[in-house]
C-alpha cells in the first residue's frame, strides 16, 4: 500500500513539473503598441447629418492598440489632408468634394493618450450644414501624424469623414387626410371633396421642401408646389397648378398653417386658383408614416 501512495504521488510530482515546464508564454499582439484612429475603421467615418441651420458635432481621436495599456504619455497630431481626394475618388469611384473650410470647426489637433489608458481625449469636429449644397457629396480626412511613442498604423491613419447625403428635418413621407373645398370664380360654393394621399416631401433647403402631390390630384401634370416652415413653424405654400403662372398656389386666406416639431404633424391650409377664376381650399393633416 505504501509503495502505491509514494508511486502515485511520484506520478502528480511529474505531472506538475510538465505542467510547469510548459506554461503558455504571454499573449502578444501584433499591433500592441500602435496608434491609430479608432474612426478611420470600416464605415465609422460616415456621418449621418441633417441640412439643418445649428451646429452638429462628430468626434475623433488617437487609440493605443493591443492588450496593454499606454506605459507613458503618448502626444498625438493630427493635420487635415485634402491633398489626398482626388486620389481617394479615383480609387473608390467617387467624386466627393472637399467640405468647405467655412462649414466646420476642430475644437484641436493635438491630443495625449496619457499613461494608464488606451485612448486619447475625444476632440470635436462641429458641422454647419445649412451652407452646404444638399445634392453634393462631401469629405473631411482628418490624418493621424505624429506620435511621440509607438509606431502608427498606417492602415487605419485616416479618417474619411463623409457626408452621403443630406436631408432637411421636414423630409419623408406623410399620410394625408382633409378636404377640398370648391369655390366657383364668382365666389359661390360648388361643393367638397374628401383627401386621402400620401405626400412626399424632398430636401430644397434647410426649412424647404417640395411635394409630389396636390390636394386629390395626386401628381398633377407638371405641378409644383413648395413649403417653407418659418421660424415660428407657420408655413408658407408656394408653387403653381400644372406648371401654369396663372394659377398659383398660396395660403389658405384667414386660416395658419403650422408645423409641429414635437410630433412631426402638419396642419395645412392652402389654395389654387384655376385659369378659369375658379379655386380651391384644401384643409389637410400630415401624419408622419
Amino acid at each position: 500500500m505504501l509503495k502505491n501512495s509514494k508511486f502515485l504521488f511520484l506520478l502528480v510530482g511529474l505531472g506538475l513539473f510538465a505542467g510547469a515546464c510548459n506554461k503558455p508564454a504571454l499573449i502578444h499582439l501584433a499591433q500592441e503598441g500602435t496608434i491609430y484612429m479608432p474612426q478611420a475603421y470600416s464605415t465609422n467615418g460616415s456621418l449621418s447629418l441633417l441640412l439643418v441651420d445649428t451646429a452638429q458635432q462628430v468626434t475623433f481621436g488617437a487609440a493605443y492598440g493591443g492588450l496593454e495599456y499606454a506605459p507613458k504619455n503618448i502626444e498625438v497630431s493630427f493635420i487635415v489632408d485634402t491633398a489626398d481626394i482626388a486620389a481617394y475618388n479615383t480609387a473608390n469611384g467617387t467624386s466627393y468634394l472637399p467640405l468647405p473650410p467655412s462649414s466646420y470647426t476642430i475644437s484641436s489637433l493635438t491630443d495625449t493618450i496619457r499613461a494608464g489608458q488606451t485612448s486619447s481625449n475625444a476632440q470635436t469636429l462641429s458641422i454647419l450644414t445649412s451652407s452646404l449644397n444638399f445634392n453634393a457629396q462631401y469629405i473631411l480626412p482628418i490624418k493621424l501624424v505624429s506620435a511621440s511613442s509607438g509606431t502608427i498604423n498606417s492602415s487605419l491613419q485616416t479618417t474619411w469623414f463623409t457626408i452621403n447625403q443630406l436631408n432637411n428635418i421636414y423630409a419623408g413621407s406623410y399620410t394625408t387626410n382633409g378636404t377640398r373645398y370648391n369655390y366657383n370664380a364668382d365666389g359661390s360654393y360648388a361643393g367638397s371633396d374628401t383627401i386621402t394621399d400620401t405626400r412626399v416631401l424632398t430636401t430644397m433647403a434647410y426649412d424647404s421642401c417640395s411635394i409630389n402631390t396636390i390636394a386629390n390630384l395626386g401628381a398633377y401634370n407638371g405641378t409644383v408646389f413648395y413649403v417653407r416652415v418659418n421660424s415660428d413653424n407657420t408655413l408658407e405654400f408656394s408653387g403653381y397648378l400644372q406648371d401654369v403662372t396663372g394659377s398659383p398656389i398660396a395660403n389658405e386666406p384667414g386660416k395658419t398653417s403650422t408645423y409641429d416639431p414635437a410630433t412631426g404633424i402638419w396642419n395645412v391650409h392652402y389654395m389654387y386658383t384655376n385659369t378659369n377664376g375658379t379655386y380651391r381650399y384644401m384643409d389637410e393633416v400630415w401624419t408622419p408614416q
